[in-house]
């Protein structure tokens, strides 16, 4: 089964909980792309499923066995990654469990892509603003500038959320 959600980066927690609840409901996550689950049949809470940050997430052998170490230690599947995100699980039987990712790495993490999507944001309302008061000579029409507006406070907006996330963090790692 494929279900198309879309989750901030801040919102990690939430896509944790929606995946468990999936899962409640007798649907396990097999992979992930970006806003595609990917689910199979499984018995009802036969899992629990927890989201990990990494820094660095390399296909190479360290990674494997670390996955293998895991898997074989301590009951941990690994099931997908999506960018510095990787989703694990275990059966419910062994409990819950949290690879306790680093703070500061998380808080790095959010920096760096809220750092980049605001200069974005910031990039296409100043060129909407110059495209409204100096038009070039073969765009005259005022919708496009209007359109990168509207793209510019939409990639705002998204971003709301992990932003506050951030500051969340980054208290915490003060502390």
């Amino acid at each position: 089964m494929v279900i198309f959600k879309f989750f901030t980066v801040g919102d990690y927690e939430k896509l944790e909980h929606w995946i468990n609840k999936m899962c409640f409901k007798g649907y396990a996550l097999k992979d992930y792309s970006f806003g595609r689950f990917y689910f199979e049949p499984c018995i009802e809470n036969e899992y629990y499923y927890s989201i990990e940050l990494f820094e660095n997430l390399p296909s190479s052998l360290s990674s494997e066995d670390f996955f293998n170490y895991l898997n074989d230690e301590c009951n941990i599947e690994y099931v997908c990654k999506f960018r510095n995100f990787a989703f694990f699980r275990r059966k419910k039987s062994k409990g819950k469990f949290s690879l306790f990712t680093d703070i500061s790495q998380k808080v790095s993490y959010f920096k760096r892509i809220l750092t980049f999507r605001f200069s974005l944001a910031l990039f296409l309302i100043v060129f909407s603003f110059l495209i409204l008061y100096y038009p070039p000579l073969y765009l005259s029409d005022k919708v496009f500038s209007f359109l990168l507006l509207f793209i510019a406070i939409m990639i705002i907006i998204v971003n709301i959320s992990s932003f506050f996330k951030y500051k969340q963090l980054k208290k915490i790692d003060k502390s």
